[in-house]
């Protein structure tokens, strides 16, 4: 039985470091300055976490004086607290994270939302598109998500995947002309830059291409024919959609062992496959059982949230290693340097305590790609943190190591 998809979620995550941040605000700034514990929980008080818009005129993200420039990271609607997020659940250490106080928000440095929301519109009636975006306290986010639908061989959807970048237009809501996803993403990466520094010069830090995370969240076939095997037509579809390649054009995909991340997808004949900073999930246990296809959304949805909050961490502590580095001491920022050195410690080894924040070794190998391996244990050291840590597995097969 052939293998036919019917629906795939994929998720573009656009970050950048913005090490003006670490200076005073300017006044011109519409965004606060973030950078503090102080400045952080003035902010996430007045958050409005109730998810309706605050009145804005002319170009996102702006909003009129006296409205809430910031959203929570989580919605407060009563609605919505029947829908647990894994992601702020395991970070936060509880089902009732809708109630977390600023200091645990602060400890696993949640984002802050823009209060004003941009909706977009597609090209493609087979297509829908949300963006999420969210400010850390020295870096952006800008989260595109599209949900495409529509049956079709696993080619079909490898050649559906490399055509998306290319031809699919995004309209946002506050007027701009269609754009592709790229354009898009940075267009308002640059937008909230000038939101939060004003006409101060930017001097971008770490800003790597975007990340996409792909997921078959509904498809349908044998066990066998859905079963990821070196050479066979699963590999070869994960290998195209991580290249945004059709099967013509990449006749002889890449090994499969040395791209499998270790992860729950890769239950039944699954696999999470990792080329550079993209992401392909395919969980043929999931979405071949029926009433599968939201876990699989989830799941999706915290690889890009977590994605996200870990560009941010690479660049703040890439920014605190340039300055240890050139001798100079980290003044203001030093709290936000402790805690995201230390959130990807949790991330990157196995230290005990890792069960506080969502994990995926996802993360790990994300770091790897970045190679910020010895700015991390730079800046681990010194906050503080001096033993040697134990790195745990990545990629299937691979046995533990250690930095030092």
């Amino acid at each position: 039985m052939a293998v036919v998809v019917g629906e795939v979620r994929i998720t573009y995550v656009f970050s950048s470091t913005l090490p003006a941040l670490a200076n005073e605000v300017p006044a011109d700034a519409p965004l606060p300055g973030i950078l503090s514990p102080l400045d952080y929980a003035r902010a996430f008080r007045g958050a409005t976490g109730t998810g309706a818009d605050p009145v804005g005129r002319g170009p996102w993200p702006v909003v009129e004086e006296g409205s809430t420039p910031f959203a929570l990271p989580w919605s407060i609607r009563p609605e919505d607290r029947f829908n647990t997020n894994n992601y702020w659940k395991y970070s936060l250490g509880t089902r009732d994270y809708h109630d977390s106080s600023v200091g645990r928000a602060w400890r696993v440095q949640a984002w802050l939302r823009s209060a004003r929301r941009i909706r977009l519109e597609t090209s493609d009636t087979r297509v829908r598109a949300v963006v999420d975006v969210g400010c850390h306290p020295l870096a952006d986010s800008v989260v595109i998500s599209l949900r495409c639908t529509g049956d079709g061989t696993l080619s079909e959807w490898a050649q559906r995947c490399a055509d998306l970048d290319r031809d699919l237009l995004l309209t946002t809501s506050d007027g701009e002309a269609p754009r592709t996803i790229r354009r898009l993403g940075y267009d308002l990466l640059d937008r909230l830059a000038r939101a939060r520094l004003g006409d101060t010069e930017r001097g971008l830090g770490y800003a790597p291409d975007p990340a996409i995370i792909t997921t078959v969240v509904r498809a349908g076939g044998g066990v066998d024919e859905c079963a990821a095997v070196e050479g066979g037509e699963v590999h070869k579809f994960l290998a195209c959609v991580a290249e945004r390649a059709t099967f013509d054009a990449l006749p002889q995909p890449v090994g499969l062992a040395d791209h499998l991340v270790l992860s729950r997808a890769e239950r039944a004949g699954g696999a999470m496959f990792a080329a550079g900073r993209q992401r392909v999930v395919w969980a043929p246990n999931r979405f071949r059982a029926g009433g599968r296809g939201r876990w699989l959304g989830c799941y999706h949805n915290n690889l890009a949230v977590l994605t996200a909050h870990v560009d941010a961490w690479i660049g703040t502590i890439r920014w605190a290693a340039v300055k240890l580095r050139a001798g100079v001491p980290i003044t203001r920022g030093v709290e936000a340097v402790d805690r995201t050195s230390r959130l990807l410690m949790l991330l990157y080894t196995s230290d005990r305590r890792s069960h506080l924040l969502y994990r995926s070794r996802s993360a790990a190998a994300q770091i790897l790609v970045a190679g910020a391996q010895s700015e991390l244990l730079e800046v681990l050291r010194y906050v503080g943190v001096t033993e040697p840590v134990s790195v745990i597995p990545i990629f299937i097969g691979e046995g533990e190591g250690s930095i030092t």
